[in-house]
């Protein structure tokens, strides 16, 4: 199956890292930025760790908060 991908910031393939959506280009789920802000950590500590380019990780921020957003709008 393709995969799916978003804006070049975030990619899916049901074959790949149990359907988790990933960083582009990596196979770091997004899920574990969330996890890692979570924990009282920063951005620039997850880029430094992960070698990831902040603008890619703000790019998946903002993802994550049109998503919010629209889920708001809609109800």
């Amino acid at each position: 199956m393709a995969d799916r991908v978003i804006d070049n910031l975030i990619w899916q393939n049901p074959d790949r890292v149990s359907g988790a959506v990933c960083f582009y280009g990596t196979r770091l789920p997004v899920a574990r930025l969330f996890e890692w802000l979570a924990e009282g950590k920063s951005v620039p500590e997850f880029c430094e760790h992960w070698e990831l380019d902040k603008d890619m990780v703000n790019g998946v921020l903002r993802i994550a908060e049109q998503g919010l957003l629209h889920e708001f709008e809609a109800a």
